[in-house]
């Protein structure tokens, strides 16, 4: 494997076991209108194919530099 796609495998891996939940709730009757996830680790990558009508918000975490202000805005 191409040492950059180590941390995509391991995404699409989390990725998927969350999907494989997401269809045993769908098939318990699960249908949300809104779903809202984290993307650092991968997670929300296939709950579109599940959920197509759902509406997706994706929480962004603020990432603060080492030094400084929180945003370099120059």
């Amino acid at each position: 494997m191409h040492p950059w796609l180590a941390d995509l495998e391991t995404k699409v891996i989390r990725a998927d076991a969350c999907y494989r939940q997401a269809l045993a709730w769908k098939e318990n009757g699960l249908n949300p209108d809104v779903i809202l996830a984290h993307h650092g680790w991968g997670e929300p990558m296939f709950l579109k194919d599940v959920w197509p009508d759902a509406k997706m918000e994706i929480y962004c975490e603020l990432y603060h530099l080492d030094s400084g202000d929180s945003v370099n805005l120059s």
